[in-house]
Formats: C-alpha cells, sequence, structure tokens
C-alpha cells in the first residue's frame, strides 16, 4: 500500500476546563487525512509540544511514496526508544499511529480494535471528569453525570487539602454511596507528606483510585503507595521505555494509558504488556477533542478490557451531552458526524472496519485556521 497524499486540518479547539495550575481555554489540534487510492483514513494529533506541527508534517512527509506494509513498519523511521514524555515527536507520531491503524483497518476489513489483538469488552464503562470549581458547581456537575448513568468519575483537586476536601464531601453527599470515584490532584501538593495526608482524607469519602497528587520520582511514588489504602494510578510517567522503571519501583497499582502520551497504538500495546507483566492494571484516562482520537482510545480501552473504566468519552458529552451550559466555550469541535453511543454510562464500540467512523471533511476545512497538503 501506498499513501498519496496526507491533508492537515490544524483546529484550535475552545475550552473551558479547570485544574490546579489554571484554566484551560484552548488546545491546538491536527485531524490527520490519509489518503491511499479511494480510502481515506484518520487521525488526530494534540499539537501543544508543537504550535506550528512542524514536527507532524515532518513525520508525514517520510510516509508520502513509501510502500507500507502495515501500520507499526510504517513508522519505523521515529525511534520510539527517544522519544520521551509529551514531545512533539511523540505526539505526531501518535496521531499518524491512529490513522494507519484506521487504513489497514478499512483496507482489511477489520476494526481497530481487532489489529490491536481482539477486544475483551463490547462496551466500556465511562469516567467523566469532575474539575476544579466551587463545590456547589461540582457537586452539581457530579449529580449531572450520575443523572446521566455514569457509575464511575473522577474529580480534580487543586491542591488545597481543605477546599478539596470539602468539595469531595459535598460531591460524595449528593451521589450517593454506590459510584466509584477516583481522584486526580495533577500534583497539587507539594510534598509527599501533604499528599499522603490529603489521601487519608479520603478514607471517610470512599475513594477507589488515586492519581497524581505529588510531582516527584518513583521513589516518591512508591513511598505514597506504600502509606495510603486507595490504588495508586501513575500517569506522566507510563510512557515508552520509562514504564520499565515504573515496574521495577513498583511504583503504581495502576497504569494510565493517557492518550496523547503513548507516541502511538502499537506503543500502548507494549506498555500494557509491561504492565500486564509487572501485575499493574492498565486504563484510560484524559481524552482527545475532534472525535477521531476518542474513538480510537475507546476502541484501545475495549481491548485492554480489566476493571477501569476510560475516562476517553469525547467532548460532546461536557459541552451538548450531559453537561451542556456548564463550560463557556465557542464551539463544538467534533469533526465525526455519530461518535460511539453512550448508554447508561456505557461506551458502545464499534466493530466496523477501522475506525468505524465517518468524518465530516467539509467541518474539519470549516473548522481549520490553516490546512497543509503533503504529496
Amino acid at each position: 500500500m501506498r499513501i498519496d497524499q496526507i491533508n492537515l486540518y490544524f483546529i484550535n479547539v475552545s475550552a473551558d476546563f479547570t485544574y490546579c495550575n489554571g484554566v484551560h481555554k484552548e488546545y491546538p489540534m491536527a485531524a490527520i487525512e490519509l489518503i491511499s487510492g479511494k480510502i481515506h483514513a484518520w487521525g488526530e494529533s494534540d499539537l501543544r509540544s508543537d504550535p506550528g506541527g512542524e514536527a507532524l508534517q515532518t513525520l508525514a512527509r517520510n510516509l508520502i511514496g513509501r510502500k507500507i506494509r502495515g501500520p507499526c513498519s510504517a513508522l519505523n523511521y521515529v525511534d520510539c526508544n527517544t522519544m520521551g514524555h509529551y514531545t512533539a515527536v511523540s505526539l505526531a507520531r501518535e496521531g499518524l499511529s491512529i490513522a494507519l491503524y484506521d487504513l489497514f483497518g478499512q483496507m482489511l476489513g477489520a476494526s481497530l480494535a481487532l489489529l490491536l489483538g481482539g477486544r475483551q469488552l463490547d462496551k466500556c464503562p465511562g469516567m467523566p471528569v469532575v474539575d476544579v470549581g466551587a463545590p456547589d458547581v461540582m457537586e452539581r456537575r457530579a449529580q449531572r453525570w450520575v443523572k446521566a448513568g455514569y457509575r464511575y468519575l473522577k474529580i480534580k483537586y487543586r491542591g488545597d487539602r481543605a477546599a478539596d476536601l470539602a468539595a469531595l464531601r459535598a460531591i460524595r453527599k449528593v451521589i450517593g454511596p454506590a459510584i466509584n470515584l477516583q481522584v486526580d490532584s495533577n500534583f497539587g501538593y507539594k510534598t509527599v507528606e501533604q499528599a499522603i495526608a490529603a489521601i487519608h482524607d479520603l478514607k471517610a469519602c470512599g475513594v477507589d483510585v488515586v492519581e497524581d497528587f505529588y510531582d516527584g520520582d518513583l521513589r516518591d511514588f512508591r513511598r505514597i503507595r506504600d502509606a495510603v489504602k486507595p490504588k495508586v494510578m501513575i500517569d506522566y510517567q507510563s510512557y515508552w521505555p520509562n514504564i520499565h522503571e515504573v515496574a521495577v519501583h513498583m511504583a503504581a497499582d495502576i497504569v494510565n494509558l493517557h492518550p496523547k502520551n503513548q507516541g502511538g497504538l502499537d506503543i500502548a500495546m507494549k506498555n500494557k504488556a509491561v504492565a500486564d507483566a509487572a501485575g499493574m492494571e492498565t486504563a484510560i484516562g484524559s481524552m482527545y477533542f475532534l472525535g477521531v482520537g476518542n474513538a480510537a482510545f475507546q476502541q484501545l480501552a475495549a481491548v485492554i478490557g480489566g476493571s477501569r473504566p476510560c475516562e476517553d468519552i469525547g467532548y460532546p458529552q461536557y459541552i451538548t451531552g450531559p453537561l451542556a451550559g456548564e463550560y463557556n466555550v465557542a464551539f463544538d469541535p467534533t469533526i465525526v458526524k455519530e461518535p460511539y453511543p453512550i448508554i447508561d454510562g456505557d461506551i458502545l464500540v464499534s466493530d466496523a472496519p477501522g475506525l468505524g467512523i465517518k468524518v465530516d471533511r467539509a467541518r474539519a476545512q470549516k473548522l481549520a485556521a490553516n490546512v497543509v497538503t503533503i504529496n
């Protein structure tokens, strides 16, 4: 197979999410269209580490005109062992990897999940995020998610022990005891001791998993894991090949196969293999915005199976779905015509060839601040 043309649609996504490090108002993204004969395949890339898209364009040019035998070997010109965490190259490679799996899935008549080894789940429980806000705002948003049928919630912390606990107590009171809670501090606490104390506060609220309470090295993660009852998830350090160090230090109970931190769907499966060998669970945390990357990581969630929910429920759930009106955003950036349905909090993953989605190309062109064609 040869790729005839690649179109890159640069789209600035309007957002309104608050974390401990401030309000996130915009995410620069790229929709990737690979054209091979009559097949149009799609990927998605985050550009926050590559604002001009130079790395993405460079990697894309290397695909044009070459004979490509598979979605993994097509990207063997990238040294996966040196990509690092959340770099321009890793983000670009991941976006192209999604598009290549979609391309070969369509060509072979196989779903992306099948190409990754076969899905363990037909539907995946979703886990929405309640980001930082006043306790009554966080309480209201949590209640709206639960009314929509979601059974798992991720609660964002701000790094203020009293305020964080007040918000969590308000949420638990209104949603009841049956909803599974995960708390993510985004490194809001400044010492290991502060992090451990804040996690101990969670006991009365029935929290199952904690994530990123302190920005330290893997020895610090191990100290926290040894000191607390909830399971410890590791996020930003779960990239290739650093995942081996996570395993050696026994730094986590759960590895987050974080969208935009894997460097490719093939590498995500390698990370999962290391986690499996070390007895660590795997989960999908965070999400894409345009609909394409969401479908890819929802497919991956179905493949890895396991006990943890999928955080990538898709951006429309926040701005036109159960939380419509809660966020001040300029437009819905989704370019997928029909995202996978979510019923009673469960994502129903498609088994159609490739990603199993239809992309509105005209909408991608309309939303794009710039379109680059490579042929």
